[in-house]
Order: C-alpha cells, then structure tokens, then sequence
C-alpha cells in the first residue's frame, strides 16, 4: 500500500536513533545529509519543499529530520482516503517508567484488506484519568482531521477507559457531529479476565509451579543441578518459564514447560 510504503521509505531513509538522541526524532550527520534526502525525494516522491527546509539549516548542527515528516504524509495519506476507521489504543510503562499512550488506525482497503498504522505513541505526564486520556487522544485525532470518520476505539475494561469512551464520544458528537462513534471492549482482554477468573479453581497447582520455575531461575546452584539431570538422561536443556501477569499466555507456557520437564526427570 502506498501510505506504508512512503513511511517505511522516509524511517530506512534516517539512520538508527542513538541512546542520547531525544525519543521523538531521528538525528542524521552531515556526512550522510545529501544521500538521506535524495532517498526521500526518489522513494517518496515528495514534493521539495518538504525536505529542503531541513537543509538550510545550520550545517554545523545535527540535521534534524523529526516524526513531523512522516506525520506530515500520513496526514495527506488518510485525507484522500475515502474510507471511515477504527482505532485501538492502551497505556503503556518502559522500562524507566515513561508511560505511553498508542494510537493505532484500521481500515479497510479497497481490496478488502485490513490495514493499520500506528499514529501516535503519546508521552502521559499526568495522572492516567479517562479525561487526561481522552484529552491527549484528541489531540492526534485532531491533528490528522480524522474524528468525523472514526466508528470505534477498542480499549480494555479498565475503569479510566470507560471514562475515556464516554469522553470521546462527548467531543466527537459535540465537535465532529459524529454520531456513529461506538466505544469497544476487548474481547481478548474479556477472555484473558474469563480464564483468569477459572483459574482461580487451579491455584494451589499453579503456585507449586510458579515456585518451581522461580527457584529454579534464581538459584545457580540449583539451575546447574537440573542441568547435569538433564545430560544425564541425554536430553536438551529446557530452563522452566515464569509468567507474568501482562502476558496472557505466559501461565500456559510456564505450565506446559513444566510438564515436559517432569516427564523427563520422571523417565516417561
């Protein structure tokens, strides 16, 4: 498709972010400053005014080539789309505790194929209320002028959710007179609630298991004494799993390894 084929041409056209580079731009030297643009002009075709204003700037300074580029095509992408969309979105915390808000548009070709992009990965620096959600969620349906033509948002079951739902709705009807916007549940994240509900049945096991896995991934001493277990019966190493309540599978794979370890520390 057209739109993802521009997008991917201007993100392969910039160089890999480095760690001191801030988290929204990508930094090109001037070493690599002419080749960068003429890739964008011959794999996008872009206009040239696009991208000639990023080379009269300081050439001393790093070039500086930001997401307001690709924004800027995704936007004239989408509005000469004919279609309407859906949209996903959940928060998120790294690794340093930034949180996060995606913004992820579906919609479906003219060859009736799905199709989605990622629009926005928002930084949240106030507390996560469905209003402060809803609030900067606006701000990238608004950039890219599409709230008049957006049918749902899937979210979780989460309780500020549903309060962002009810904020959507009240901003798209009142500002894009849109009517038809309908807030989704997961069904995947109803399922996952569902299953850990019944599981509940099954806890006295799956702790047993738990415990196995972590001590087993915790101490060294006992980490190599399944090791030598396991070459002396001759059979590959397996390192038992350890789920984590954020993935919804893990419970069933630190199960499942844990089954086949036992058969082969019991010989069947």
């Amino acid at each position: 498709m057209k739109l993802k084929r521009i997008v991917f041409a201007v993100s392969a056209a910039v160089p890999t972010q480095k760690k001191q580079d801030s988290p929204h731009s990508k930094t090109i030297s001037k070493k690599n400053h002419k080749k960068v643009h003429n890739e964008l002009y011959i794999q996008t075709a872009l206009p040239f005014h696009v991208v000639e204003p990023y080379g009269k700037r300081d050439q001393e300074k790093t070039t500086n080539i930001t997401m307001n580029l690709i924004r800027w095509i995704i936007h004239k992408s989408l509005n000469a789309l004919p279609q309407k969309f859906a949209l996903t979105t959940d928060t998120w915390s790294s690794c340093t505790n930034l949180s996060y808000l995606s913004v992820t548009l579906h919609w479906i070709d003219n060859n009736w194929k799905m199709q989605r992009i990622l629009l926005d990965i928002i930084p949240l620096h106030e507390r996560h209320t469905g209003k402060n959600l809803a609030a900067a969620f606006l701000e990238t349906i608004e950039y890219y002028d599409i709230g008049s033509r957006i049918l749902t948002v899937t979210t979780d079951n989460a309780s500020n959710m549903v309060v962002f739902g009810s904020e959507l709705a009240k901003v798209l009807a009142e500002k894009y007179n849109n009517y038809e916007f309908t807030h989704l549940r997961c069904a995947a994240h109803i399922l996952n609630l569902v299953v850990k509900e019944g599981m509940q049945r099954a806890t006295p096991s799956i702790t047993k298991i738990r415990n196995f896995a972590s001590h087993i991934r915790k101490s060294q001493p006992a980490l190599e004494e399944l090791k030598r277990i396991f070459e002396m019966k001759g059979k590959p190493f397996l390192v038992p799993d350890l789920d984590v309540p954020t993935r919804w599978n893990s419970t069933y794979h630190m199960i499942m390894k844990s089954c086949e370890i036992r058969e082969i520390l019991s010989g069947q």
